[in-house]
């Protein structure tokens, strides 16, 4: 499974994810979680064109895939609950995934996502740390933009 977001992290946590995926026996998810506190709908709309570049790229390579797109209040929460669901192995999310709003300019999602990451973490850290709490046995891969 990997967490699909406009960072450059995240593009190498897909593209680790598919040196890694076996089609034989693997499933591969592709999922955008978005917050639900985007009022004006450009966290939504980053992450479909995001999710739409990484389903063109697995269809022109014949890699199966099935794809998620979905909101929540609680990002890492949802992330969580849908590796249980799924019963997903193996988590692939880049380091600095969520950390940078799709519009600059709208003030009050921007200070809101900056006060939650100051508090709460990253959503990657938070991810580790619940899977941790739950023994669902799934690995977290964070893949840093720079090795």
């Amino acid at each position: 499974m990997v967490a699909i977001d406009p960072d450059k992290s995240s593009e190498r946590a897909f593209h680790a994810a598919i040196k890694a995926f076996k089609p034989e026996t693997d499933r591969l998810y592709l999922v955008a979680i978005t917050s639900n506190w985007d009022y004006l709908n450009t966290e939504k709309n980053a992450a479909r064109l995001e999710l739409y570049k990484y389903e063109s790229w697995c269809e022109a390579n014949g890699t199966k895939y099935r794809s998620i797109q979905t909101e929540a209040s609680d990002i890492s929460g949802e992330y969580v609950s849908i590796i249980a669901r799924k019963k997903v192995d193996v988590f692939y999310i880049g380091s600095s995934s969520f950390h940078n709003c799709a519009d600059e300019d709208n003030l009050l999602f921007n200070a809101f996502s900056s006060i939650r990451r100051f508090f709460a973490g990253s959503v990657a850290s938070n991810i580790s740390s619940q899977l941790a709490t739950t023994g669902s046995g799934a690995s977290v891969t964070t893949v840093r933009l720079v090795d």
